[in-house]
């Protein structure tokens, strides 16, 4: 298990090598976001500054999520992993870990970004900032395993995931505090795990991380149960339909 998840996040990490390109498309969009909202008149301050990172750490693990199965698909090594002793749901956990680190990224280009066209933002406490990054990147990755587990059970589609990252962004405080939703948004946001690492790095509140660790960690069961359904659906069709 250990060993089949550590190739796959090896194997994300080979494939995908951090290039000074991919540093830059990991924060531009995100950075474009919170140029918006800052010359609406929000602060440049450290929300601001973790909303850009985490955005650029989410728009990375997503699209790495998406051609980790789509690359498996079309060099035919999906079936081999179906075929394995070893369950599938690790190596393909290990492309979307690796996706998140090479989102790590996004943090010091964001960082250098704001106090470049900015100031430097005034950090507050540095546990909880390390902690909401840490909340954030492990968070990414698990909702992105639950989209492999629907990639893998089903085909994908041309611009199936486009709205994925611009809801998740709105829905998590990424660039506007959940406070501004409505009530029902506020309550959907709260079951995402981002959602109280920003709330926390805003309010430098330890109570919401605990909260965020609550549900981080519902989230990992629930995709690593996903993805366990979603390979025994796959073995039990034909092999046709991965090809």
């Amino acid at each position: 298990m250990i060993r089949a998840f550590a190739a796959g996040l090896v194997a994300q990490l080979r494939i995908s090598a951090v290039t000074p390109l991919a540093v830059a498309s990991a924060v531009l969009s995100p950075l474009a976001y919170g140029i918006l909202v800052i010359s609406s008149g929000s602060a440049p301050d450290i929300g601001i500054t973790t909303g850009i990172a985490a955005a650029g750490i989410w728009t990375t693990t997503l699209t790495s999520a998406l051609f980790a199965v789509l690359g498996e698909r079309r060099a035919r090594t999906l079936q081999l992993l179906v075929t394995a002793p070893t369950s599938m749901a690790w190596p393909l956990l290990g492309r979307v870990v690796g996706g998140a680190v090479q989102g790590l990224t996004a943090v010091p280009a964001s960082l250098l970004a704001v106090s470049l066209i900015w100031q430097v933002p005034a950090f507050g406490d540095p546990v909880i900032l390390a902690a909401a990054l840490l909340l954030i990147l492990i968070g990414c990755a698990a909702m992105s395993a639950f989209l492999v587990g629907f990639l893998v059970r089903y085909r994908f589609f041309a611009g199936m995931i486009n709205g994925f990252f611009g809801l998740v962004t709105f829905l998590t405080g990424m660039f506007v505090p959940v406070a501004a939703l409505q009530p029902a948004g506020r309550r959907i946001a709260e079951l995402l795990p981002p959602t109280s690492a920003m709330s926390a790095v805003r309010e430098q509140s330890y109570a919401e991380l605990g909260f965020g660790c609550v549900v981080l960690l519902l989230w990992l069961v629930a995709a690593v149960c996903y993805l366990s359904l979603a390979e025994r659906r796959i073995r039990r069709i034909s092999s046709a339909f991965l090809a």
